[in-house]
């Protein structure tokens, strides 16, 4: 199995030693990550064998890209043995401070220099939903990718965390907490891999972005361990403020397990899955949920650490409540699952053939169906919202030559009386886009239509929704088409100035040095 345990070592004794190796060796594991533990990550390296994933984690370098020189944490590795393990090195690196070149600039030297000394790292260990596409197309992480492309020996680390329940980080089931109390949207069997590969994934395979961007650019696909995974609080839940907070909903609804103060982590959901799963053994809600998840992440995963075996009484694990050392039946089923392969039956878990989860009984039908209209923006920029409203954070910017999905059924006013708002999917980004002013000044979202989604169904005749023949829309896309491609040539060539002015102004700090 590409899943494996991330494991706080000083936090456990030779008991649950002993019950960890003999577990990861049944789920005949890919590999371990050991926090502040080296002598154990070589234990399971003898272990798993030298083929496997070990990585060791140091956290006191989680922002050592902040305060110490790269060559610093790859001299550490080699004074202290690490050898065939690799080293964790910094975690979830955002710009605030530093820029992001500045933090790519850190993670080339460390690589460069560990390749050179014949040591392995894994690099950024990237925080949930920190990568975006527009960051991509800077070019900013060019760098980086082009090292792991030269040096295969080192993996790109990135996080995934699910609100509650993993398939709500796919966009498929429920895309709000209107939807979270709707308990027949989230019954196994779940979608089959091929229908994740299809949705909008907010919090599922985000490294789908920059392995997808570098075997375009750079033709070679990044060897990816998900260095922590698991549940935890998602604050972008919160998308429709006429809605209360889904994490308050259901802890004051079902109360939460444990006595921890906040649901965060495995622990805090034992009641909650009482509600949803009211027939299932909490235990095997979470093992279904893992075995789902090894079915429908992508081949260039080679681990998947799930975070955290962390026992104690202290803040940290009353806090986060990440703690699974004791769900023995959960491993079990991990480890039958791993032992009989193919003959496993998988049938109560992943669908067949993939399926649409919709909402039952009260699934709208007919009419009631939104209608998304695909259509390319002709103004400069529009951004994406989490929340209908101006003061929202902002997802992601679509720009001019951007082609998107806008559900207009779903317009809506936003509490100030501001703008009005409509659910946008765009490629990897999905929330509310403004779709015009209410109030002063004025604003209407500037799009041409590229298609007209086929009428559902329904008793009575659907009236023509499009002003359009077919011969304009067919116009329109041929514009459409050319102006892409003069925007696309436009930002190769802005890349090439951007890259000369950097080169310039290098030449020029040197010169300054010098005189």
């Amino acid at each position: 199995m590409r899943t494996t345990f991330h494991i706080n070592q000083q936090r456990i004794d030779d008991a649950l030693k002993g019950k960890i190796t003999k577990t990861l060796a049944g789920m005949k594991a890919s590999g371990a990550l050991v926090m502040d533990g080296l002598d154990f990550a070589h234990h399971l390296q003898t272990v798993l064998g030298q083929g496997a994933i070990i990585i060791h984690r140091n956290f006191g370098d989680s922002e050592a890209h902040k305060n110490r020189h790269p060559r610093d944490l790859v001299d550490a590795q080699i004074s202290n043995g690490y050898g065939s393990v690799y080293d964790y090195g910094i975690n979830e690196p955002v710009p605030g401070g530093m820029t992001w070149k500045d933090i790519i600039t850190f993670e080339v030297d460390r690589l460069r220099y560990a390749s050179k000394h014949k040591q392995r790292c894994v690099a950024l260990n990237i925080g949930p939903g920190i990568l975006d596409r527009q960051t991509l197309e800077t070019g900013v992480f060019d760098p980086l990718l082009a090292v792991l492309r030269d040096h295969p020996e080192h993996l790109l680390g990135t996080h995934e965390y699910t609100g509650i329940l993993q398939i709500m980080g796919t966009g498929i089931a429920g895309r709000g907490p209107d939807k979270l109390l709707e308990r027949e949207n989230f019954q196994f069997p779940w979608p089959d891999k091929s229908t994740v590969d299809e949705a909008p994934r907010w919090h599922v395979r985000r490294s789908d972005l920059i392995v997808e961007y570098a075997q375009a650019k750079f033709n070679f696909t990044p060897r990816i361990a998900i260095t922590e995974w698991g549940w935890d609080r998602m604050p972008d839940w919160t998308i429709h403020p006429d809605f209360p907070d889904p994490y308050q909903l259901l802890t004051g609804k079902f109360g939460i397990s444990r006595g921890h103060q906040d649901m965060r982590g495995v622990d805090t959901l034992e009641h909650v899955y009482q509600f949803y799963y009211p027939d299932m053994h909490f235990e095997d809600v979470v093992s279904n949920q893992i075995i789902w998840n090894e079915h429908i992440q992508p081949e260039w995963v080679e681990l998947i650490a799930w975070y955290m075996i962390n026992p104690g009484k202290d803040d940290w694990d009353i806090q986060y409540g990440t703690d699974h050392s004791r769900y023995d039946r959960a491993y079990q089923t991990l480890v039958d699952f791993a032992q009989q392969g193919d003959n496993y039956d998988t049938s109560a878990i992943i669908a067949e053939q993939p399926i649409d989860i919709g909402g039952g009984d009260d699934e709208p039908k007919g009419d009631d169906v939104p209608q998304g209209i695909r259509v390319v923006l002709v103004q400069n920029t529009a951004n994406i919202r989490v929340q209908p409203r101006i003061q929202s954070p902002k997802i992601g910017e679509l720009k001019t030559g951007d082609v998107f999905t806008v559900f207009l059924d779903t317009e809506r006013a936003d509490n100030d009386n501001q703008y009005k708002w409509a659910l946008a999917i765009g490629d990897n980004l999905s929330g509310w886009v403004a779709t015009e002013s209410i109030d002063a000044p004025p604003y209407k979202l500037n799009y041409t239509v590229l298609e007209i989604p086929h009428p559902t169904p329904a008793p009575e005749p659907r009236a023509a929704t499009s002003q359009f023949t077919p011969e304009q829309l067919e116009q329109m896309a041929g514009i459409y088409n050319s102006m892409a491609s003069e925007i696309k040539l436009a930002q190769t060539h802005l890349r090439n100035w951007q890259t000369m002015l950097e080169t310039l102004r290098d030449i020029m700090q040197v010169a300054a040095e010098r005189a």
